[in-house]
């Protein structure tokens, strides 16, 4: 019973024994097979497994048009692990018009490729939304990203409202209105600041002008740098038209209605007389005849160029058409004793007289007086009244100038003697009478005076006596002589000579234009009148001249003056 108990016990540990075995057999087996599997697994996960791309573009909006200014856009992209790389660039419609990378073995990390816009002919594609793909392929897996990348190589559209290239203008402030792209960025030259611009691409903006020709750029560039430019030359012209009118003159006269506008301005202005229109000729003259009322009337005359600057030229004028009344104190055949008449009258204020063609002074009020030279028998006058429009009233008188009769020396005689006692015409005392008769009847030769200038013009100078009028007289036997000079006035204005006694020959004086009170007389006409009175007659004659206005001599001038006329005579009035 012991013995089978003990080979029971054999046999009991004999099977645990072979279970144990067979256990760990199984054990190892089964590790071996998880070893194997994952393995498996984990080679199969690596194979399978595709590259992590990260993909950037440096530029979305390119314009590679030259100008440096977005004119490429460069991809960044980071690989997780080593990976055939390919880039391409496809268009809108998915074919690629670019390979930047054909299938290149590159490391993790990262990389960097550029695209310039052009195809792989080197050509610049055409304006549109292209994609940059990245394509990285592993062992069994491959992986894509791309980027979208617009080309835009067009300028902005960039356009001014009213304002054409050498615009011209008075104005100095120009305002400038246009419109561009949406988005566009606007500047015009000498402003640094950027112009405004509103989403619907509207932009305004003011340029200060100077006198003259201005020029100026606008430039507008889009989001892609491309720029648009327009340029504009603007006249600035402040300087209104010249008119200059030739006919009528301010302040004239005329004696008819009409009257002719003559001028001239520049060919490209708007002219208006009097507010209707005148054509200017191509050379710049215009003509215009205007009827006008009678008594005094404005003409304007309007000139306005194409800026509309204006220039206006006032001519005031006066229609008269009516000739000026005029009056004189002689009658027709008047007579006269004296050989220097005075010629008075009237005519209206502002008229001109002349007598026998000489003008004479009219005073404000139109009255005048004149003296008057009358030649021994008749003497034509002629006055006329002249207005300031041309008009004119004449008046002729004869006047008759006579000496008188001088006595007959014999009748005189036997006058005086028909008064004398008769008891002493047979004395001494008779003869003596008879004597003198005779003696006188020997000298009733009568004087003759002759009268003249060398010259009928004379400036007075100042210092005194530089210029000198010499008057020539002669007489024919002795007499007293007076010499005086007259205003046209007839009043004395110095004396020569006074009732001086002088011989039969030729004598000289002279003036050099200063009155009685030391002090040169207004320029004008004056008469030089000398009488000679010699009994038993008396004879006067004149001689006009003209007085012009003084002169200041210099010092050394004057000197020399001085010197001359002392040399040509050291007596002046004999």
């Amino acid at each position: 019973m012991r013995q089978d108990t003990s080979q029971s016990r054999r046999l009991r540990n004999q099977s645990r024994i072979q279970r144990e075995g067979y256990a760990g057999v199984a054990t190892t087996v089964l590790s071996l097979v998880v070893v194997a599997l994952l393995l498996t697994v984990t080679f199969a996960a690596e194979w399978l497994r595709a590259p992590e791309i990260t993909a950037a573009a440096t530029q979305a909006l390119i314009s590679p048009n030259g100008d440096q200014d977005r004119d490429a856009t460069t991809l960044s992209y980071t690989l997780s692990e080593e990976a055939t790389v390919r880039i391409e660039v496809l268009d809108a419609n998915g074919q690629v018009v670019r390979t930047l990378v054909a299938d290149e073995t590159q490391p993790a990390g990262q990389g960097f490729v550029t695209w310039d816009g052009t195809d792989d002919s080197g050509r610049r594609v055409a304006d549109g939304l292209y994609r940059l793909q990245i394509t990285a392929a592993g062992v069994a897996r491959s992986v894509s990203r791309s980027v979208l990348v617009e080309v835009d190589t067009t300028p902005p559209t960039l356009q001014l409202v009213n304002l054409p290239n050498g615009m011209r203008m008075r104005q100095p402030v120009l305002e400038i209105q246009g419109i561009t792209e949406p988005g566009a960025s606007v500047w015009i030259s000498g402003n640094p600041a950027e112009i405004s611009v509103d989403p619907d691409g509207r932009f305004q903006a003011q340029v200060r002008l100077q006198d003259g020709e201005n020029s100026f750029e606008l430039r507008a560039v889009d989001e892609a740098g491309n720029t648009a430019r327009l340029t504009r030359r603007v006249e600035l012209v402040t300087t209104p038209p010249d008119i200059l009118v030739t006919d009528p003159p301010d302040q004239s006269w005329f004696s008819s209605p009409i009257v002719t506008v003559r001028g001239e301005a520049p060919p490209d202005t708007t002219l208006t007389v009097n507010g209707q229109p005148v054509a200017v000729a191509p050379d710049g003259s215009f003509s215009y005849d205007l009827l006008l009322d009678e008594g005094e009337n404005v003409i304007r005359i309007t000139a306005t160029d194409d800026v509309g600057n204006l220039t206006t030229v006032e001519r005031y004028v006066t229609i008269k058409t009516q000739p000026p009344a005029l009056s004189i104190n002689l009658t027709e055949g008047e007579r006269s004793n004296t050989p220097v008449i005075q010629l008075s009258g009237s005519t209206e204020p502002g008229a001109a007289v002349l007598v026998n063609r000489r003008v004479v002074p009219v005073g404000p009020k139109g009255d005048f007086t004149v003296a008057l030279n009358l030649n021994q028998g008749d003497n034509l006058l002629e006055v006329t009244a002249r207005d300031q429009a041309g008009n004119t009233t004449t008046l002729t008188r004869r006047v008759t100038y006579a000496l008188p009769a001088a006595p007959n020396p014999l009748q005189r005689v036997a006058r005086n003697l028909a008064e004398v006692p008769a008891g002493m015409l047979g004395t001494g005392l008779g003869i003596v009478l008879l004597g003198m008769v005779i003696w006188m009847l020997r000298r009733q030769q009568p004087v003759v005076l002759t009268l003249s200038a060398e010259e009928r013009d004379l400036t007075p100078t100042i210092p005194r006596g530089l210029e000198r009028l010499t008057i020539t007289l002669e007489l024919n036997r002795p007499a007293s002589i007076t010499v005086q000079v007259l205003d046209e006035g007839g009043r004395r204005q110095t004396t020569l000579i006074r009732n001086r006694r002088r011989s039969a020959r030729r004598h000289r004086f002279f003036w050099d234009g200063y009155s009685a009170a030391g002090k040169p007389v207004a320029p004008g006409e004056y008469t030089v009148q000398a009488s000679a009175r010699a009994l038993p007659s008396q004879v006067v004659s004149a001689v006009q001249v003209r007085v012009r206005p003084a002169i200041t001599v210099r010092a050394e001038t004057a000197e020399a003056a001085t010197q001359n006329t002392t040399d040509q005579s050291a007596t002046p009035n004999r």
